[in-house]
């Protein structure tokens, strides 16, 4: 899901709907352990595997990092004000 820029259609869509310094702003509120594998999914277009072998660690942790980030990430979101379905771009 890479565009023609390089950056990743889902971080697009997420900057579009929020804005770039609240989604940024948020995202810098995670803490590493869950921001990385955040980033490398949405910014780098990295699979779960692909994360897990970046970081050495296993799938798994990285899929219960990235579901815990992204729920953090839709809380501060929420918390600042953003309304609507948060969760439909996640």
């Amino acid at each position: 899901m890479i565009n023609e820029s390089g950056r990743h259609v889902r971080f697009n869509k997420l900057a579009e709907a929020y804005g770039l310094d609240l989604l940024r702003e948020g995202i810098l509120t995670l803490a590493p352990k869950y921001r990385e594998p955040l980033l490398l999914q949405v910014v780098v277009g990295y699979s779960c595997q692909e994360i897990a072998d970046e970081l050495g660690i296993s799938k798994p942790a990285v899929m219960t990092q990235l579901f815990r980030a992204r729920e953090q990430l839709k809380m501060k979101l929420q918390k600042d004000g953003v309304t609507g379905n948060v969760h439909g771009l996640f």
